[in-house]
């Protein structure tokens, strides 16, 4: 009975542990259970934030540092999500000798005013956010980034919680994000800490895609200058050329194709008509586009001198003439120039109907 008694005593015993344990591991599996959903839907607000962040593309102005309201919206959103006192965006000077306040709200009071502060005040902080990925200060007051200040800055705002996220152009910090916590102590999540960078990211591509942006259009802007300019040359080279008219009237028979590669080329035709002998070529000159259509004017007046002013009417006379003239006209210069040309080059008589022919580098057929 007494053996018995023991048994049922020890067993209502260890069954009251037993229940007393199985209600403290409940308890505590509800908490893990409370803190997972509380940190999921965290997670899902943040996520939300950022991208309803992204979608609204509200960076689109020629300089982003003018873009205020972008600036007041960001500053709003992070202040709300994070829950934070005060939140700033503030830009370096491209010397990185100060930093410049863009925006910033102050217990839901925005401040857009400029203020400027100098690097040389605060080293350590500038050179921790200029070399590191992010400050987190629990205690801003004993943090080794954030309390060579605590006297000018820290406790005079009551600002005792710090996390700052700097603004990256590719490897360059060009700014940073600051989110501060007044009155009392805050511990800093990895989600937190998370947001705040992905902020810092979108904020880094608007102004990657800015300068991009500032950059083609000076890009379209200085191509259309050039293709202005080289459409007008186009005009000027085509001036030169003979016109279907001429060369259908004395070569009946006849077609030209005529494709520049660049708009202007370094190839031309040429026809020209001294009593009963009809003149006419075709010339490849060294070069396309722009440097080739020089070429081409030079070799062409050569070509014109050589029979104009020198009288010539054999063809092989005339290309000798055209080759001195082009050198002597290129022996001015400076510069060691190899340019010429390869041209085909016909006399037809229209009383004998003979062909004469010469040639440099180029067939008759």
């Amino acid at each position: 009975t007494i053996g018995f008694c023991w048994i049922m005593s020890y067993s209502v015993t260890s069954m009251d542990a037993y229940i007393h344990e199985l209600g403290d591991a409940i308890i505590t599996n509800e908490k893990l259970r409370n803190i997972t959903v509380s940190k999921r839907e965290q997670l899902e607000n943040y996520n939300n934030t950022i991208i309803d962040v992204l979608n609204r593309k509200m960076i689109n102005h020629e300089s982003f540092e003018e873009d205020v309201l972008s600036y007041n919206y960001i500053v709003e959103t992070i202040a709300k999500t994070l829950k934070v006192s005060r939140t700033s965006i503030w830009l370096f000077s491209k010397d990185k000798s100060s930093i410049i306040k863009k925006v910033l709200i102050n217990d839901g009071v925005l401040d857009n005013s400029r203020v400027e502060l100098f690097s040389k005040d605060f080293p350590a902080y500038i050179e921790r956010v200029l070399s590191s990925d992010y400050i987190l200060a629990n205690d801003a007051f004993t943090n080794e980034a954030t309390r060579e200040f605590t006297d000018t800055y820290l406790k005079p705002l009551n600002i005792y919680s710090m996390l700052d996220c700097p603004i990256k152009i590719n490897t360059e910090v060009i700014g940073v994000i600051c989110c501060e916590h007044k009155n009392e102590f805050r511990e800093w999540s990895p989600e937190d800490l998370m947001f705040v960078q992905s902020i810092s990211g979108y904020i880094s591509l608007c102004l990657k895609n800015t300068q991009v942006k500032s950059l083609l259009s000076k890009l379209e802007t200085k191509n259309t200058e050039i293709l202005d300019s080289i459409k007008y040359a186009r005009r000027l080279q085509s001036a030169i050329l003979p016109p279907p008219r001429l060369v259908e009237k004395y070569l009946t028979e006849s077609f030209i194709l005529y494709k520049p590669k660049d708009i202007v080329a370094g190839d031309f035709y040429w026809i020209e008509v001294i009593g009963d002998d009809i003149l006419f070529a075709v010339a490849d000159c060294t070069g396309h586009g722009v440097p080739g259509a020089m070429i081409s004017v030079i070799c062409y007046n050569a070509l014109n001198r050589a029979v104009k002013d020198f009288k010539l009417t054999d063809p092989a006379n005339i290309l000798n003439k055209t080759r001195e003239l082009v050198i002597e006209q290129f022996q001015n210069s400076n510069e060691n120039i190899h340019d010429g040309m390869d041209i085909s080059l016909c006399v037809y008589n229209l009383k004998s109907k003979t062909l004469k022919w010469a040639g440099a580098n180029s067939p008759m057929i």
